[in-house]
């Protein structure tokens, strides 16, 4: 039977099945388009799953859980065209447990009933990402919060070095901390004068009138911000000047208010000069509570002007501690002892290994590292010098770096990139790009870590081409911690045993509600950095969780197939039946599946572990230029063949084509027209060809839609979003014939 455009057939009781499509569904029919009379070709192809079937394959589209659950159109549409469906990424981790932990699996449940009963299977969704997780679940407001004090989570107290004083340089309005008195009067707020202080800053003026009776008939008072109790060290600075010279001005402690003497003496006696002068003065508090210095302006006692600016007063007083500290992961950094457990070299391509420390070579004389790098062969990276932290650190880590450098030959700005062990690159830039002179020169860099897990600076001896030796010195890497106050940090075991519960109830939650009927899975998904090298890097803190930072990056994968496999058998399932994929996109890249296969063959290195197949998604362009396509399909063949070599079934797990015109620009779905639509039809009917004609039928496990209707802007869908069916669909089912 054939469904035109002007219905959808939606799946219904046998019964239904038997009338004209038009009798039945009235409730699926959508709106013709308006290049109707050039589409009506369309009516003449089946649905997909028939020519999916005489082509011995499997064909499966990805679809939202809840919306399929809902039983509308798309559950219509999927359910008559495809084997198979997968609930993607609205049933990965971030959208299944919730911030408590708890799993929702209603939807989960739910979907592998209604496509049961509707005669589909179901393949499931990723059980392991790096890129879609329930952070504020697993993360440290999560399971991997520091422990409770035992001692009772107080936060401790230090001694530190205070600035009690308020708008101590007069440039604002506040003059909360100084008052004056002039001529026996009472204290007032002083005044702050503009074009009075040092440099023709702001100043505090106090204008004194001659002795009456006392020293103390003209005052100015300093008030810092708080009491303090007797013995406190104290650091004061002060810019003075006056009118007429005066020798030693006595200061007073008062208390809380200006007038409420104290103690005979507290900063020294300053004298004033007609020339701005800064007079300083340390020592400790006599009286208890003291808030307050007071000069008394008659110890000079002809009238004067007196003028204050810059006043800084520094009391030692307790305080909370910190949260954060700084410190140095570079064991041995200046070279004086034997120790390079910190420092390795790969010399003429051979390494890494470790660095040897060269007396009397560095700075003044001392000790430091000497590596004697080779020519350029090929790369950059053929001579490297490591320095090698004594733990890893986290991604956004806050680092300040310095050492002394020099070179026997001068160079430019040489590369440095993140590594985890020396070796393990992970980024391509890390404390920026030294230049080496002949003389020693200190290098200094500050910022933050990249990648997760990075543990080695590696330098890029050979970005200078030529033989060179390269000395190195006084190496310091301090790295900014957190003191966890009220709370006790996991430790690496707890943090391990933590996360690797987490995986085992989320996997033994997702078999138990496929109750065994769900026999495929992509047990990893998007966990491979691009170039395949290492573990994708944790770059969204709201989503991103790198389960290999606590779990170790072969236990990881491993223990995830290893609940796949047991919790499976344990819902019901045949445990011959489950077949468990890894997912990632990409892989027409030669390095990330080169890199893919060097992964499986770790994570199978333990005999136990095994991963049936590979789930790739397929990124392409269909361009106009015939060159261009060309190269598109040699892709996209060269792909096919690289993943028939490695023996294991193969999925394609969904499309994103773009289009590219003959003016190179990348058209949206609205921009297309219907032979525009059938050009992108005839490269998904190359992509299906090669597939069938290059994967063996053994290793066909079958072929999934991403988008069943346009993603958007993006013209990938084989459905208009009212599911009228494109031009791509023709090419589609043409692929499958």
């Amino acid at each position: 039977m054939k469904y035109t455009n002007k219905w959808l057939l939606a799946l219904l009781p046998a019964t239904l099945l038997t009338s004209c499509a038009e009798d039945v569904f009235e409730q699926y029919q959508v709106e013709e388009p308006a290049s109707f009379a050039e589409l009506k070709y369309l009516n003449n192809y089946n649905v997909l799953k028939d020519y999916a079937t005489s082509a011995s394959v499997k064909i499966g589209a990805e679809v939202d859980a809840a919306a399929y659950n809902n039983q509308g159109a798309l559950f219509g549409v999927a359910t008559t065209n495809f084997n198979e469906v997968s609930g993607g990424a609205s049933l990965y981790h971030s959208s299944v447990v919730r911030d408590n932990g708890g799993v929702n699996i209603g939807n989960f449940a739910d979907m592998v009933k209604k496509a049961t009963e509707a005669g589909q299977s179901v393949f499931g969704s990723a059980l392991l990402t790096n890129t879609a997780n329930n952070v504020q679940y697993l993360g440290t407001k999560g399971i991997l919060a520091a422990h409770p004090d035992p001692n009772g989570g107080a936060i401790p107290t230090e001694m530190k070095w205070v600035e009690l004083i308020t708008n101590g340089d007069c440039e604002g309005d506040d003059v909360a901390c100084f008052f004056s008195k002039e001529n026996q009067g009472n204290p007032h707020g002083s005044e702050l004068v503009a074009g009075q202080g040092k440099d023709g800053s702001k100043g505090i003026v106090l204008k004194a009138t001659a002795k009456a009776k006392d020293p103390w008939d003209n005052q100015f008072f300093i008030k810092v911000t708080e009491p303090l109790p007797a013995g406190t060290k104290f650091k004061v600075s002060i810019d003075i000047k006056a009118s007429t010279a005066t020798t030693g001005i006595g200061t007073q402690e008062h208390g809380a208010t200006p007038g409420s003497y104290q103690h005979y003496a507290f900063i020294g006696s300053p004298s004033f000069t007609t020339e701005w002068q800064t007079y300083t003065n340390e020592g400790t508090v006599t009286s208890a509570d003291c808030q307050i210095i007071a000069f008394n302006l008659n110890d000079f006692a002809d009238a004067n002007t007196y003028y204050f600016d810059n006043i800084s007063f520094l009391a030692e007083v307790e305080r909370e501690a910190d949260p954060f500290y700084w410190e140095n992961v570079v064991t041995n950094g200046n070279c004086e002892e034997e120790n390079v457990a910190c420092f390795f070299e790969t010399v003429a391509q051979k390494g890494p290994s470790p660095a040897s420390i060269t007396k009397g070579a560095g700075k003044d004389g001392s000790n430091c590292i000497v590596v004697k790098a080779t020519a350029k062969v090929k790369q950059d990276w053929d001579n490297q010098f490591f320095i090698r932290f004594t733990e890893p650190l986290p991604a956004g880590t806050k680092c300040k770096f310095s050492m002394d450098i020099k070179a026997d030959t001068e160079t430019g700005g040489i590369d440095t990139q993140e590594h985890g062990e020396p070796g393990g690159y992970q980024h391509w830039a890390f404390i920026g790009t030294p230049a080496f002179k002949t003389d020693w020169q200190s290098y200094t860099w500050e910022g933050t870590t990249t990648s997760a897990g990075v543990q080695t600076i590696a330098f890029n001896l050979n970005k200078f081409a030529d033989a060179n030796t390269y000395y190195f010195d006084n190496i310091v890497m301090e790295v900014e911690k957190e003191r966890h106050f009220g709370g006790l940090p996991l430790t690496a075991e707890e943090k391990y045993d933590t996360v690797n519960y987490a995986l085992k109830n989320y996997i033994k939650n997702m078999m138990e509600a496929s109750e065994g009927k769900v026999t495929a899975w992509d047990v990893l998904c998007n966990v491979l950095s691009d170039d395949g090298s290492a573990i994708r890097e944790v770059k969204e803190e709201k989503t991103d969780f790198n389960w290999s930072e606590y779990l170790g990056e072969e236990d990881f994968a491993r223990l995830a197939v290893k609940y796949a496999r047991e919790y499976f058998v344990a819902a019901g399932g045949n445990a011959a039946d489950l077949k468990l994929f890894i997912s990632e996109s990409g892989l027409d890249n030669d390095a990330k599946l080169n890199g893919l296969k060097t992964w499986l063959g770790k994570w199978e290195a333990d005999n136990t572990t095994k991963i049936d197949g590979i789930s790739t998604f397929i990124n392409a362009e269909f361009n106009e230029n015939a060159d261009a396509q060309k190269a598109n399909e040699e892709k996209i063949t060269k792909l096919f063949n690289s993943l028939k070599e490695t023996g294991r079934l193969v999925r394609i797990s969904g499309f994103n084509i773009k289009y590219i015109d003959a003016s190179n620009v990348t058209l949206n779905a609205a921009a297309m027209t219907v032979d525009q639509g059938k050009k992108m039809g005839d490269f998904y009917k190359f992509i299906i060809k090669k597939y069938l004609e290059i994967i063996p039928a053994n290793q066909r496990y079958g072929i999934f839609v991403s988008n069943i209707t346009d993603n958007g802007d993006e013209p990938n869908g084989l459905w208009t979003g009212k599911y009228s069916r494109k031009p791509q669909y023709g090419g589609f089912a043409e692929g499958l014939q």
